[in-house]
């Protein structure tokens, strides 16, 4: 009972004094003596390293982020192509760059000449000539409004008697766009009524995104209920070729079959397979000439030219007169025919006449002096094994192509012959720069002469922004000058001039120059065809001692009287 009581007093005491303690115990650490123990534990750390959370290794400073605007610029620019409706097939130089809208990139120091062809099911093709490139960073904006085709199911000529017969039209591939006679019929395969004695001439055009138009004429009727098949094999746009020319020196003027004109080094694209004539002149060097033969892909030509030492002229006649001249192979017009700056040394000149044999004759050329051939024709015999065509132009200066090779040009009378050619049937194209492609299909007979006249259609759209402008001369191979700039010898055309008026120059050694103005008209043909009037011979004085020659002055041709070269100029304008 004791050892219960004075458990129970311990008790109390304790708990009484935790609770004194507890009363007088400070939150303020100082006062608290530090305790020291006399061990200290070796098993537990003295130190702790710091408890860090998440990476240390975020920067304290931060880098100002700038919003840096794409750049556009460079050595290229951009065309912006758009169409009313949307949806055309864009073909920009002769590759095929989609569906519009679309901006297409080029090359600030590329050609400044660019073709842009736009073609859409239903509607009209549409072009234009784009004659400069867009800056660096710069956009150029092209926009087309494309006029609908409103389809005809059936030709109605005027019903003169009689029932009708049909042509049935396909393609490969099929699917295409089919004109007859102008008026659309809808897509191949097609069927066209047309009355047995409505006027048997007819035009068909065979169109397709992709693909080169087929154009043909037809010269008959189909039969009274009878079906005539018609097949148009289209050629891909991609089975073009192309002719790559480069020159020493550079900087020479280039001619694709009298036609296209670039600066050497240059590329002609969209070049039909075929035969082809290249030549490519500068001032003060003897003009080059190639003929090229191409396929499908690309062809490169070289002109090292030869410093032109010296140059005589040919005069070219004939009997029957008429006859196509060519010289060394390049066409130069048809006799009487006077031809110049035709290097010393002997050439090769051939007369062809349809009806009569070719000629062919080697020439001596001299320094300084004018040759002179006068050839009698001999006309074919009965028993003649082969034929000729005959071929003329409205507008003339047209390109002649002979199932693809190049003959020459249409001229303004007369006719361009192709004779000694064996019968069959050959495919015959013009190309005029302001006039939409001529082809036909045409019989050649033993002994006969088949004549090819060409209408010349205007495009249905402007061809262009630009104006062409052809010169010939009297005797021909005169340099002409654009504004003092080379643009090619006589007989020339040029394409792609910025409407305006220009200074026109003509210098042909032995001749007085030929200075003119000249005004260029959008989309319109300039034609000047000039007489060159020969410098007058001064005899040497006599006297009786030896007394040097005085040096010409080297007056501007501004300043030569207008009596020395009394030319005659002759501008017509296609309108």
């Amino acid at each position: 009972m004791y050892r219960s009581l004075a458990s129970l007093i311990i008790l109390i005491l304790l708990v009484g004094i935790g609770g004194i303690c507890m009363a007088g115990t400070s939150n303020n650490p100082d006062d608290y003596p530090p305790y020291y123990p006399s061990e200290i534990p070796t098993d537990y750390p003295t130190s702790y390293p710091p408890i860090m959370i998440g990476p240390t290794d975020y920067p304290t400073n931060y880098p100002t982020i700038t919003d840096e605007p794409t750049q556009i610029g460079g050595d290229s620019g951009f065309v912006s192509i758009e169409s009313n409706p949307q949806g055309a097939w864009v073909n920009f130089d002769g590759s095929d760059q989609g569906t519009t809208p679309l901006t297409v990139k080029i090359l600030s120091t590329a050609s400044p000449s660019h073709t842009i062809r736009l073609t859409k099911s239903g509607y009209q093709d549409w072009s234009t000539q784009l004659s400069r490139n867009p800056g660096p960073g710069e956009t150029i904006y092209q926009s087309a409004n494309l006029v609908a085709i409103e389809p005809t199911i059936t030709v109605e000529p005027t019903q003169i008697g009689g029932d009708a017969g049909f042509f049935k039209i396909d393609s490969a591939p099929q699917g295409a766009d089919v004109y007859f006679d102008t008026n659309y019929q809808g897509t191949s395969p097609v069927l066209v009524k047309v009355m047995v004695t409505a006027t048997p001439s007819h035009d068909l055009k065979v169109s397709m995104n992709g693909y080169r138009d087929y154009i043909q004429h037809i010269s008959y009727n189909p039969g009274q209920d009878l079906t005539v098949p018609l097949y148009a094999p289209l050629t891909p746009l991609a089975q073009y070729g192309s002719i790559s020319v480069s020159s020493s020196p550079s900087g020479a003027l280039a001619t694709l079959d009298s036609g296209q004109q670039f600066l050497t080094p240059c590329t002609f694209t969209q070049v039909l397979p075929g035969t082809h004539m290249i030549t490519v002149s500068k001032s003060g060097y003897i003009t080059y000439s190639q003929q090229v033969s191409l396929s499908y892909g690309s062809q490169s030509v070289y002109a090292p030219l030869i410093v032109m030492q010296s140059t005589g002229t040919l005069y070219v006649d004939s009997y029957p007169q008429g006859a196509d001249v060519k010289v060394d192979n390049l066409w130069q017009g048809q006799t009487p025919q006077r031809v110049g700056n035709l290097a010393s040394g002997y050439h090769t000149v051939k007369l062809q006449l349809s009806g009569y044999q070719t000629t062919t004759q080697q020439v001596m050329i001299t320094t300084g002096q004018e040759a002179q051939i006068n050839l009698a024709l001999i006309k074919n015999s009965p028993e003649v094994k082969t034929g000729s065509i005959s071929v003329s132009s409205n507008p003339s200066g047209a390109s002649v192509f002979l199932n693809a090779d190049y003959q020459g040009l249409t001229p303004s009378s007369g006719y361009l012959d192709l004779p000694d050619l064996i019968p069959g049937v050959y495919t015959i194209l013009l190309k005029e720069p302001q006039s939409e492609d001529y082809s036909a299909s045409i019989t050649v007979i033993a002994g006969q002469t088949t004549p090819v006249n060409a209408v010349l259609k205007a495009p249905p759209t402007p061809s262009g922004i630009n104006g062409t402008l052809s010169v010939s001369s009297s005797p021909s191979g005169a340099q002409v000058f654009l504004d003092d700039q080379l643009v090619g010898i006589t007989p020339v055309s040029i394409s792609t001039i910025v409407p305006g008026q220009y200074g026109l120059l003509l210098k042909m050694s032995g001749y007085n120059d030929y200075i003119n103005q000249v005004q260029i008209a959008a989309g319109r043909s300039t034609t000047a065809s000039l007489n060159l009037t020969p410098q007058a011979v001064v005899p040497p004085t006599s006297t009786s001692s030896p007394v040097p020659t005085q040096a010409r002055s080297p007056l501007p041709g501004l300043l030569v009287p207008a009596g020395l070269f009394a030319a005659l100029l002759i501008i017509r304008r296609d309108r």
